[in-house]
């Protein structure tokens, strides 16, 4: 954007005049980087994870227009990257090549990767598909841990310019704290309905099932089973040999009865040393 004023006081005539530039192009992007990054985090905060990815993915195609594709990747829990996000293209093929870009170098930095460098087999099924160039940008959590994997499919075999990879790394920051958040929501859900010792249903979810159970009898012609195991004189157990040894025989009860029932059937423990059978 450009401005001019005359000076008169140089001359008269108007002929000598003063020209101001003012690079917009800049400002319209550090604002559009903070909108997104509010917007952003919101969404992490409030949306489920897979919302959460797909929305960070369609942004990521906009900001792009039309010239790239966008993929996601996350953590399985053991340092694998799955596709969540793939684009349309094959998933087998997302994830071979998810991995391998990412599984190269420094984990915590972005790469940038041509597709005639990956391995033939990959690089094919990439170019059939008009995919010339990746741009690989990790989510990292606040312990600078790999939680996810941002990347950018792009048709064009050239690098990302300075403020794509600040957004891009805005956007695997999202990605990060929504995969984090997830874990946390996971973990909590864990917790509440389910008996810390023998990770099995607790009373709260036991019972849920069981009137689960109890309405599909309503509609459908079924049969169904509820045993109650009771341990006898559990407490002379804990007395003699205290509550490690009660604890692996909780265990061990909860191994055995899981070990006979069939799969659709429940096994839940809802008392110190009580356990429910829901067979179908």
């Amino acid at each position: 954007h450009a401005t001019h004023t005359p000076l008169p006081a140089v001359h008269p005539s108007g002929r000598y005049r003063l020209i101001l530039f003012r690079d917009l192009t800049r400002r319209a992007t550090d604002e559009m980087l903070a909108e997104q990054e509010q917007a952003l985090a919101s969404l992490a905060r409030g949306q489920d994870l897979g919302s959460l990815c797909h929305d960070v993915a369609c942004q990521v195609e906009a900001e792009m227009q039309g010239m790239a594709r966008c993929w996601i990747g996350v953590s399985d829990g053991n340092d694998r990257l799955e596709p969540v996000i793939t684009a349309g293209h094959d998933p087998e093929v997302v994830g071979h090549v998810v991995r391998l870009v990412m599984g190269s170098g420094d984990p915590t930095s972005a790469r940038c990767v041509l597709v005639e460098h990956l391995p033939p087999e990959l690089a094919e099924p990439l170019r059939a598909a008009d995919v010339l160039a990746l741009w690989a940008f990790p989510a990292l959590d606040r312990n600078n841990q790999q939680r996810g994997a941002v990347v950018v499919a792009h048709t064009v075999d050239e690098m990302p310019t300075q403020d794509e990879v600040r957004l891009l790394d805005e956007l695997a920051t999202t990605i990060a704290e929504g995969i984090e958040r997830a874990a946390i929501e996971a973990g909590l859900a864990q917790r509440a309905l389910h008996d810390p010792l023998t990770r099995l249903p607790n009373r709260v979810l036991i019972v849920d099932r069981l009137e689960q159970a109890m309405a599909r009898l309503d509609r459908e012609s079924s049969s169904l089973a509820v045993l109650l195991v009771d341990i006898d004189r559990f407490r002379s157990v804990n007395d003699t040999w205290g509550p490690e040894v009660g604890d692996r025989v909780l265990t061990e009860v909860a191994g055995r009865l899981l070990a006979v029932v069939r799969l659709g059937d429940t096994v839940g423990r809802i008392s110190s040393d009580q356990f429910l059978m829901i067979c179908m």
